[in-house]
C-alpha cells in the first residue's frame, strides 16, 4: 500500500476537504461545534496541470478514431476540464489527484482505459521491422548461463545483498555497514557470495538434504578510498556451490562423492558454452577461502577462482560436509566477450592422429605447464592435449619426482598428415619438455 502511495503520490489539494469531514464527523458523533472559518496557510499552492491534447495524436497512438463527443465526456468523467477548444486540440487542466496524468500520451492513455481497449479492433495485417545488434546484451548472456547450468543439474537462488559482519575480519575496512539495520545479523552488504550459498548449504543439510548443486547471480559490495575520499563499488558474480554425491541412492552401486574434480568440469563448461577457451591458470593462495583451488586469468585479470571451502569457515557457517566452490567475475566474463570474435569453422575432411608419451617430471610441475608449452611448439597442428594416468613410486621413479602419461592429438585442416610429419612434431614437443622442464621421457 506504502508503495502505491509513494509512486501515484497524495493530493497536495485534498486537505480543506478532508478537514471539512473530519469537523463534520466530529459535529455529528461527538457533539462537536464548528467555532471558526477555515484557515488554510497555503503560500505555494499546487496548480492544475495544463495539458494540450491533439485529436491527431489521439487517433495515431490508439489506432482508430473515436469521436469527439466520447472523448468530452470521458475527460469530463475524469475530472479534466476543458479549458479551450480548437478542431485540432484541446487544452485541458488534469486534477491535482493524478500526479501520474501529466503528458499528452498520459491523456490518451486515460481515454483509451475508459473507452476500453477491447473496443479497439485488431488490424488484418501486422507490420513490423527486425533489427539485429552487435552489441552484447548482458542479460541474453546471463539467461544462457542459467539455463545452460540448469539443464546440468544445478538450481538457481536467489539470496539476500544482506549479511553479517560477524562473517568478515572484524578490522577489515572495505566493509558496507548499514546504519539502520532493522537485524543486529544482518549489519552490512556481503562482500563475498560464499556466505549466502553456506547458509543455504546449512538450512538443506538441516533438512535431510545433503546433495546440493546451486548456482547464484548476484551483486557483492565494498568501500574504496582515494584522494577524492571514500567511495562505494559493486562487482557482479556468478557463484557455483556443490556439495554431497554427484548421484543420488541406487541398487547399481555406491555413491561417489562429488570431488574438486566435478566442480572444475562444471566450470569449464560455463567457460567453454561462453566460447572462452584461452586462459592460464595459477594456484589459490593458502589464506583465501580455499583450502585448495585454482584460478583461471585472462591477462591480469581474473575470470574465476574456486576449490574446496576451507574447514574453518565450514565450521564457522556450521557445514558439516566439503564444499566445492567457484567465484565467477562476471564484469570480466562481459568483458572478454566484448572483445573476442566468433567465427565457424568447418569440421576437418582429413583424420587425426593420436600420440602418446610418459614424462618424468619434478613433483611440483603441473599439467597446466605441459599443456602450455605443447600448444605453443605444436600451434596449429595440435588440436587437444589430454592427461590420462598419473604414476608415482618412490622406490621405482623417487620421492620428488611424478610420471605424467599424456596424449596428444594432431590433425590438419588441408590434408592427410603422414607419420613423418607427425614424428617430427613429436620431436619438437620432446625437445621443449626436456628443455622448460626438465623433462625425461620413460
Amino acid at each position: 500500500d506504502a508503495a502505491i502511495r509513494f509512486e501515484k503520490g497524495v493530493d497536495p489539494n485534498l486537505q480543506v476537504d478532508a478537514l471539512k469531514r473530519a469537523a463534520l464527523l466530529i459535529k455529528e458523533l461527538a457533539g462537536g461545534k464548528i467555532a471558526s472559518d477555515i484557515v488554510d496557510i497555503y503560500p505555494k499552492k499546487v496548480e492544475r496541470p495544463q495539458v494540450r491534447l491533439t485529436f491527431q495524436n489521439l487517433n495515431r497512438l490508439i489506432g482508430i478514431e473515436i469521436p469527439k463527443p466520447t472523448v468530452h465526456h470521458i475527460l469530463t468523467a475524469l475530472d479534466i476540464q476543458i479549458l479551450e477548444e480548437t478542431e485540432e486540440s484541446l487544452l485541458l487542466s488534469v486534477g491535482t489527484n493524478r500526479a501520474d496524468v501529466l503528458r499528452e500520451a498520459d491523456i490518451i492513455e486515460e481515454v483509451l482505459r475508459i473507452y476500453g481497449f477491447n473496443n479497439i479492433p485488431m488490424p488484418k495485417t501486422l507490420n513490423t521491422s527486425l533489427s539485429y545488434s552487435r552489441e552484447l546484451e548482458p542479460q541474453v548472456v546471463e539467461n544462457t548461463v542459467a539455463d545452460f547450468l540448469a539443464a546440468n543439474g544445478f538450481n538457481e537462488m536467489m539470496a539476500t545483498s544482506l549479511s553479517n559482519s560477524e562473517y568478515y575480519d572484524s578490522e577489515d575496512s572495505s566493509l558496507v555497514y548499514l546504519q539502520n539495520s532493522l537485524n543486529v545479523e544482518l549489519n552490512v552488504m556481503r562482500k563475498n557470495m560464499l556466505f549466502s550459498g553456506l547458509q543455504a548449504i546449512a538450512y538443506n543439510q538441516n533438512r535431510q538434504n545433503a546433495d546440493v548443486k546451486l548456482f547464484e547471480f548476484g551483486k557483492t559490495y565494498f568501500t574504496y578510498s582515494n584522494d577524492a575520499g571514500k567511495h562505494y563499488g559493486e562487482n557482479n558474480h556468478l557463484a557455483l556451490y556443490l556439495t554431497g554425491h554427484s548421484a543420488g541412492e541406487t541398487w547399481q552401486g555406491a555413491q561417489q562423492a562429488i570431488t574438486f574434480f566435478d566442480l572444475k568440469k562444471a566450470v569449464h563448461k560455463v567457460l567453454y558454452r561462453l566460447g572462452i577457451r584461452k586462459f592460464r591458470s595459477d594456484f589459490c593462495e593458502k589464506n583465501e577461502p580455499f583450502s585448495y583451488g585454482l584460478r583461471y586469468k585472462v591477462g591480469k585479470k581474473e575470470l574465476v577462482s574456486f576449490g574446496a571451502v576451507s574447514k574453518g569457515i565450514l565450521k564457522q557457517m556450521d557445514v558439516k560436509q566439503t564444499v566445492f566452490y567457484a567465484d565467477f567475475n562476471w564484469d570480466v566474463i562481459l568483458e572478454v566477450l566484448r572483445q573476442q570474435k566468433l567465427s565457424f569453422e568447418g569440421f576437418s575432411k582429413y583424420p587425426s592422429i593420436r600420440r602418446d608419451l610418459a614424462l618424468l617430471l619434478d613433483k611440483k610441475l603441473t599439467f597446466g605447464e605441459i599443456a602450455q608449452i605443447a600448444v605453443k611448439t605444436g600451434k596449429y597442428l595440435l588440436k587437444s592435449v589430454n592427461l590420462f594416468d598419473i604414476y608415482e613410486n618412490e622406490e621405482k621413479i623417487g620421492a620428488d619426482k611424478k610420471s605424467y602419461a599424456v596424449s596428444f592429438i594432431f590433425e590438419d585442416a588441408r590434408k592427410t598428415l603422414t607419420d613423418k610429419e607427425v614424428d617430427k612434431m613429436m620431436k619438437k614437443l620432446i625437445s621443449s619438455f626436456e628443455r622448460q622442464l626438465g623433462a625425461s621421457i620413460r
